[in-house]
């Protein structure tokens, strides 16, 4: 059963198109949940690393599967969100995450298995643990990767649990599976969640991000000014602080189409940002001719990541969205931002 997660793509427009692939969404917060269970449907999945009291409360009205990040929130607030999902009739399910001690994830900033991390139990104390009121177990270890680094976790997580695994109704794989990616081994993923269900007999849910919208979504921005210092940079009316803050923290550099690597074309630049922040930089690219003042560059794979992250930080203005029709050509201006969006937020 494969779930999106809504911190990565929570574009409402796209739903239509995603419904009929998805079983549902999983969520970080109460708005996050609220938002998929009214939006999207299906099944709506609720994590965090911790909870109030009111949070379960309120979620026990939209998420239909609720996992709890320690032993302590599990056997104190789980009563809560199965009580308040019972008086209002809905059945509900109820999960602990888990932490295997094992990822490959290379950047420690999104590494949920390094040392010190506050993300799950770690697996050794699940063990030997009294599972009653448990339904499931949910472990999340993986960014951007391929199904030979599930295989490899999946592994891990089956010599820890053991046959008690059967134990469970259910089991989620978390996300970071890059399923839509060209050259991801689908055929291998396939195998490992067919097999595991076979010796288990427990159902598996994936919760993918960014698979969902891979490869999605233009950021069309416009070159305002360039200035020399040591070789030309360009400023343009985007940012990467604001509107794509992942170029710093992953960090990573966007494509653009009709860019090249820094030395790969004749004319060389950096492109900067619209804020203050010294070091609001979105990388270095070459190009045919010289960028001037009014070109337009056009960012790829912005869909994931962007909208949900993107701020108004020194009060710049959010992007419009609109949503391109492919079939009929039809551009639909899905939301606008101006002065309110930045002074509703603050007062």
């Amino acid at each position: 059963t494969i779930l999106m997660a809504l911190k990565a793509f929570a574009q409402t427009h796209a739903f239509p198109v995603l419904k009929p692939f998805l079983s549902g969404t999983t969520a970080s917060s109460i708005h996050e949940a609220r938002l998929g269970a009214e939006e999207f449907g299906g099944e709506t999945h609720a994590y965090a690393p911790a909870y109030s009291c009111e949070d379960v409360r309120l979620l026990s009205r939209w998420a239909d599967h609720l996992v709890f990040n320690s032993w302590r929130q599990f056997r104190e607030l789980s009563p809560v969100y199965r009580e308040e999902a019972s008086r209002i009739g809905r059945e509900v399910s109820v999960g602990l995450r888990i932490n295997p001690g094992y990822s490959e994830v290379e950047v420690p900033l999104y590494d949920p298995c390094r040392k010190g991390s506050r993300l799950g139990i770690p697996v050794g104390e699940i063990a030997g643990a009294d599972w009653q009121g448990v339904d499931g177990l949910h472990f999340h270890t993986m960014c951007e990767q391929d199904s030979d680094v599930l295989e490899r976790t999946v592994e891990v997580v089956e010599k820890s649990l053991g046959s008690r695994i059967g134990e469970l109704k259910w089991m989620n794989f978390g996300g970071g599976h890059h399923i839509t990616r060209e050259d991801y081994d689908r055929q291998r993923l396939v195998r490992i969640v067919g097999d595991f269900r076979k010796r288990h007999g427990v159902q598996v849910y994936l919760e993918p991000g960014e698979a969902v919208a891979l490869n999605a979504g233009y950021l069309v921005a416009t070159v305002l000014d360039v200035v020399e210092n040591g070789g030309p940079v360009a400023i343009l009316d985007t940012s990467a602080t604001a509107h794509m803050p992942d170029v710093l923290e992953m960090p990573y550099r966007p494509r653009i189409i009709g860019a090249g690597d820094p030395e790969e074309k004749p004319h060389k630049i950096t492109l900067g940002g619209l804020t203050c922040l010294a070091g609001d930089e979105i990388g270095t690219y070459s190009f045919d001719e010289p960028l001037e003042p009014g070109d337009r560059l056009v960012f790829e794979d912005m869909a994931i990541y962007t909208m949900v992250k993107n701020t108004t930080f020194n009060g710049v203005q959010l992007p419009a969205i609109a949503m391109w029709d492919s079939e009929s050509g039809e551009l639909l201006a899905c939301r606008e931002f101006g002065y309110e969006a930045y002074r509703s937020r603050l007062s």
